[in-house]
């Protein structure tokens, strides 16, 4: 089994979910999924689990839900990065917004991906 873990936001669904199900199948130590929606990282994390490749941990699949806005969230998946040796980060993460995309600010999409 490898050593490396991998990182990926926006986990809780689309491409970060297909991403997140992509690592597993991988000879990888473990994913780390993060999304703000926990019922949904917890769908990814049972996926990942039954893609997964081999002896598995009831810790290979760790979620940190939270918003990439928040400061705590930031500090939390740092921890769980240091804990690991995290090789990949995989930037998936998106805002809400209703409306037209060039009605809103389009730093707070970027921000998101690029504070992770």
């Amino acid at each position: 089994m490898g050593s490396d873990t991998a990182l990926i936001t926006g986990a809780s669904g689309g491409l970060g979910r297909e991403l997140a199900i992509l690592f597993a199948s991988r000879k990888l130590a473990g994913v780390i999924l993060s999304g703000r929606n926990m019922n949904e990282l917890q769908i990814t994390q049972k996926l990942c689990y039954r893609n997964r490749v081999g002896y598995c941990s009831p810790k290979y699949a760790q979620i940190v839900a939270g918003d990439l806005r928040e400061q705590y969230i930031i500090e939390h998946l740092t921890r769980e990065a240091d804990l690991r040796k995290l090789r990949y980060l995989v930037c998936c993460a998106s805002v809400y917004a209703c409306g037209d995309f060039h009605d809103h600010d389009p730093s707070c999409i970027i921000g998101s991906n690029a504070t992770s």
